[in-house]
């Protein structure tokens, strides 16, 4: 999917750099920017399929979280205040609200924290986990979540 969004937009870069003018001049600046989105995204998602690691660890200790690009990495269950399932367009994520949101705001490159911090600003947390890209389904990841918090977190 990510590739036809590169060309899609390179397609529309071109068209538009031949004939700027008006609402078109925002999609020549938008266009080089959502290129490097998707082609960098296109590439971790490559290498997550080929990754022999785990996308997510859930164990007594707390969550290790490697789903994504902007993926908040290791959640002790003494951070986690609650979670829930958020919906953004057709898919679902889990949504953990952890006490300290700024520990995860700093985690990871530039555009993975803007990510991070729209995430927050939005869902109330920097953290949102998805089954898409793992052998496992979203109700039983989710389930799975719930019953390790319940038992290893904070009362």
């Amino acid at each position: 999917m990510q590739v036809v969004f590169i060309l899609l937009f390179g397609y529309l870069f071109k068209i538009f750099a031949e004939n700027p003018k008006g609402e078109q001049f925002i999609i020549l600046i938008l266009s080089p920017f959502m290129i490097a989105f998707m082609a960098s995204s296109f590439i971790f998602s490559l290498l997550m399929l080929l990754s022999k690691s785990p996308g997510l660890v859930i164990n007594p200790s707390g969550i290790i979280d490697n789903t994504t690009g902007v993926s908040a990495g290791k959640i002790s269950w003494d951070n986690i205040k609650r979670t829930y399932v958020t919906q953004q367009r057709s898919a679902s994520f889990l949504t953990i609200e952890v006490s300290d949101p700024e520990q995860y705001l700093k985690q990871g490159n530039p555009l993975s924290r803007v990510f991070k911090w729209v995430n927050h600003t939005f869902f109330h947390s920097p953290i949102h986990i998805s089954a898409h890209a793992l052998d496992i389904s979203f109700s039983e990841m989710v389930e799975t979540i719930e019953k390790y918090h319940k038992k290893y977190g904070r009362s």
